[in-house]
């Protein structure tokens, strides 16, 4: 992780500096305020930032804080919560885009539908009448698929199919 070191007491600085180069991060140095205020300014800045509480030239706010002289254990503890800050703010911001992503492919279907009462289409608002189901494709990004519900095939299917049965000559008993 590329972390920021604001300190103007050399000491402090160098010490920071090789610690946490040792861990494994890449470091960024600055000696007051301005020059860390510069950086973070700049595209791609660094991830965390460890300021001196009392330096010139930076007054802004802080998330957490270490006293000097600083243990090991404790600076690696704040740096290890720094981090996860930073892995949870990154999965916010995707998931805030994922949401908007979502919201902008969804289209609702709002208000009053003219629909008729006896072959139910509905009217658009171009007013020109639709299947049901071209009508909630248009409105709410979705597809259909199409079947035969038992009350329907029980009450029009069935009869239908005897219907035709009975009207087809009847068959001969000798041919297959």
């Amino acid at each position: 992780m590329r972390i920021l070191i604001a300190e103007d007491e050399p000491t402090s600085r160098l010490l920071l500096e090789k610690t946490l180069t040792g861990w494994g991060h890449e470091i960024v140095v600055c000696t007051d305020g301005a020059q860390a205020w510069e950086v973070l300014q700049q595209p791609s800045p660094p991830t965390l930032a460890i300021l001196d509480w009392m330096m010139p030239g930076l007054d802004a706010g802080a998330n957490d804080y270490v006293t000097k002289p600083f243990r090991r254990r404790e600076l690696a503890a704040r740096i290890g919560v720094g981090e996860r800050v930073v892995e949870l703010q990154h999965q916010l911001a995707q998931r805030v885009v994922e949401l908007e992503d979502a919201l902008s492919n969804v289209k609702a279907l709002q208000g009053l539908l003219p629909i008729c009462s006896y072959c139910k289409k509905i009217r658009d608002d171009g007013n020109y009448w639709k299947q049901v189901e071209g009508y909630i494709e248009d409105h709410a990004n979705v597809s259909f698929s199409h079947g035969i519900c038992p009350d329907s095939y029980t009450t029009i299917v069935e009869p239908q199919l005897a219907e035709l049965e009975a009207q087809m000559p009847p068959k001969d008993k000798d041919s297959p």
